[in-house]
């Protein structure tokens, strides 16, 4: 695939805006709880937990009776994967989220909105990507590639009422949102902050993290959260600006539990409707499954050691897929991060046969031959802060390994990639956090 040029107007605008913007880069100190219950800073995508002990990286302002928060990054990258399935890329990984809350009926009410302008500077089909999953994209099918994402990736309001000195409602929904199911989203994660790379396996340990329509109710204390999800199985469109209404066809559930500060800890499952299409429900409904863990450490030097191991299943009329991911960032001084991922997957080569009935009908019959693949990345960023950002440049280097099933298609059973990035992100200081 030819190298692809695209605008950097996103990332100069980032720049601009996190360097020049009236809003303050907070972290030192907690945010006032508005609800008198949990604290913001474990507050992730949708509704789950990080860690208490999580720097707050974001741009923060009091508007009247609300509270107002940006955050997000945006790298100008170059991205290869030397291999006849793979290509290279110049373009910018970016995304932003909004959140503004405020007491209201005795609770805290949140509004989010993220987004992202990477259909303009990656394109529809996004950047290569050995062994990534998810969907294809058109003539771009024959090679392996993370998607672009949507313009807007979430859409949702969020109710938290206490009570008692112990326990807390929350309910959160909106017409695209992240539902009860999976960890945090690598957009959200420290341990996956300074890498603007997603991992191979996001749309496995994440197969609803942008649901087009979602509802959640839970119940939460200190420490521990129960919660369950009704959501759409359809993704939220990179090609559309504006959510489309879709019936809620799928259901998840997930616990989630801080025992301190340093950790937070996830359990969750799901049922995922068939994708609509001809033959594409073939395979029937997904059940999801994962388990996972963060552990985040703060340092003396005002860096971060940031941890995440993931386990998850995706399971259908094909079989059950099995993966594992461990990702760790350690920032020094302030100054340097360094980072890597390792990552696991078992998955399956499926083939359907259609067998025509007197009647007209048809029936699928779907086998599955399985097959492992593994991806090792791992870099380091060096940046500094520039007013309300943190401006940095980076380099990451990666290596799929490949089954001999699907090697004959990569040319190859192991495979190098790199990428070379400038980035721009809220900037933080201090070395505290916000704990509850």
């Amino acid at each position: 695939m030819p190298a692809t040029a695209v605008h950097p107007l996103p990332l100069v605008a980032a720049l601009l805006f996190m360097a020049g913007a009236p809003l303050q880069a907070q972290q030192a100190g907690p945010m006032p709880d508005m609800a008198g219950a949990m604290a913001t800073s474990r507050e992730a995508g949708g509704t789950a937990w990080l860690p208490d002990a999580t720097p707050e990286a974001a741009l923060q302002a009091q508007a009247g009776a609300w509270m107002l928060m940006v955050h997000g990054a945006a790298a100008l990258a170059l991205v290869r994967e030397p291999t006849s399935r793979g290509g290279r890329l110049v373009g910018s990984m970016n995304h932003a989220m909004l959140r503004a809350a405020r007491q209201a009926a005795g609770g805290r009410l949140a509004l989010t909105l993220a987004g992202s302008a990477e259909t303009l500077t990656l394109g529809r089909c996004g950047y290569p990507q050995l062994l990534a999953s998810g969907p294809v994209c058109g003539a771009d099918a024959f090679a392996d590639f993370q998607h672009a994402h949507a313009p807007i990736m979430e859409l949702a309001a969020s109710y938290r009422h206490q009570v008692s000195d112990a326990l807390s409602l929350h309910l959160y929904g909106g017409p695209v949102g992240e539902p009860a199911l999976g960890p945090p989203s690598y957009l959200h994660r420290l341990s996956a902050a300074a890498d603007p790379v997603a991992p191979i396996t996001f749309h496995e340990t994440n197969p609803a993290h942008s649901a087009a329509g979602v509802l959640t109710a839970g119940v939460e204390a200190h420490r521990w959260q129960l919660e369950a999800s009704a959501f759409n199985a359809t993704q939220a469109d990179p090609a559309r600006v504006l959510p489309t209404r879709y019936a809620l066809n799928s259901a998840g559930a997930r616990a989630s539990w801080n025992p301190g500060p340093s950790w937070a800890l996830e359990l969750s499952g799901g049922r995922i409707a068939a994708a609509p299409g001809h033959h594409a429900g073939a395979t029937g409904a997904l059940r999801s499954y994962s388990a996972g863990a963060s552990y985040h450490r703060l340092r003396a030097d005002g860096g971060a050691w940031a941890t995440t191991a993931t386990l998850a299943r995706l399971s259908d009329a094909g079989g059950p897929r099995d993966v594992a991911l461990v990702e760790t960032s350690l920032s020094l001084g302030g100054a340097a991060t360094v980072f890597g991922r390792l990552e696991a997957a078992r998955r399956g080569l499926e083939q359907i046969t259609i067998l025509e009935q007197p009647d007209g009908s048809h029936v699928h019959l779907v086998s599955s031959t399985p097959y492992s693949v593994g991806a090792l990345s791992g870099g380091l960023l060096l940046d500094r802060r520039v007013r309300g950002a943190r401006l940095g440049l980076g380099g990451r280097a990666s290596l799929s390994l490949l089954a001999p099933l699907i090697a004959p298609d990569y040319g190859r059973r192991r495979a190098l990639g790199f990428g070379v990035f400038l980035s721009a992100r809220p900037g933080v200081g201090g070395g505290m956090a916000h704990a509850h």
